[in-house]
């Protein structure tokens, strides 16, 4: 799932210049999809809640490192000592 979009989410939101609406999206897609977790008690259900937790976690890692890469360089800051 994570190859799958977060390359393609991260190129949308570099070309649209919206990675920080982008990031808040996927933080509440996730953050509902970990709170109906509780609710079904079928595989079916459950299945489908993580399908869409996949879905939504996948590109936070890529949209927040491109939105700290934007506020580093600006600063002269060394992105790969904040990264370790």
């Amino acid at each position: 799932m994570t190859k799958l979009f977060s390359t393609a989410v991260s190129s949308l939101t570099d070309r649209t210049q919206r990675q920080v609406q982008f990031t808040l999206t996927a933080l509440a897609g996730m953050s509902i999809s970990v709170f109906l977790l509780r609710i079904p008690t079928i595989f079916h259900g459950i299945a489908v809640l993580m399908l869409f937790l996949a879905i939504f976690s996948s590109p936070i890692l890529s949209i927040s490192d491109s939105l700290i890469v934007r506020i580093a360089q600006p600063k002269k800051l060394n992105y790969g000592g904040m990264r370790l």
